[in-house]
């Protein structure tokens, strides 16, 4: 295993430091770049559904409209229908 990680440090020419081996410690090197946060975005689990189906399909109004809803919306029905 030794001889192959040595081997791809010759083919791909990586140094001490690409490899973090350059002797500084972690907490007194600045990163280069900085690193862009995750804007906090709500869990999908949290929506509560606004539309619901004998069926038990449900759906939180936001994006485009199921599959199950469109069908039943070109069979006559009304979306207040099936409001929770």
């Amino acid at each position: 295993m030794v001889a192959r990680i040595k081997e791809a440090i010759r083919v791909y020419g990586l140094t001490a430091r690409d490899l973090g081996l350059s002797g500084a410690s972690v907490e007194k090197t600045k990163p280069t770049q900085k690193v862009a946060k995750k804007k906090a975005t709500k869990s999908k689990l949290s929506a509560v559904p606004k539309f619901r189906d004998e069926a038990g399909n449900t759906w939180v109004g936001r994006g485009p409209r199921p599959q199950w809803l469109r069908d039943a919306l070109a069979s006559g029905k009304q979306l207040n229908d099936f409001a929770v």
